[in-house]
């Protein structure tokens, strides 16, 4: 999902942590317009918390790339599968 401008700066507001949180996927993705990014970036460099949390995301992606299908147990499977299933998607 590209933005086409970032929302706050048109109301004339900085981005505020629940803004940056929502689009922290796209961020790391490099999938948003260079100066959305660069509002974002400037945000992350100067609050702590979104920058921990940043670093979570990217620590998380890392171990879950790293997870071979093989090793996760069949229950865990079995109970994504469900939630899936449960929350309109294809298991």
């Amino acid at each position: 999902m590209m933005r086409e401008a970032w929302p706050m700066k048109a109301k004339g507001k900085p981005p505020t942590c629940r803004d940056v949180l929502a689009l922290l996927t796209e961020y790391m993705e490099g999938g948003m317009p260079p100066a959305v990014a660069a509002d974002l970036t400037r945000h992350l460099e100067g609050c702590a918390a979104c920058g921990r949390f940043l670093d979570s995301l990217k620590t998380t992606r890392t171990a879950v790339n790293r997870l071979r299908c093989d090793q996760v147990p069949d229950e865990v499977h079995a109970r994504l599968r469900g939630f899936l299933r449960a929350a309109g998607g294809r298991a």
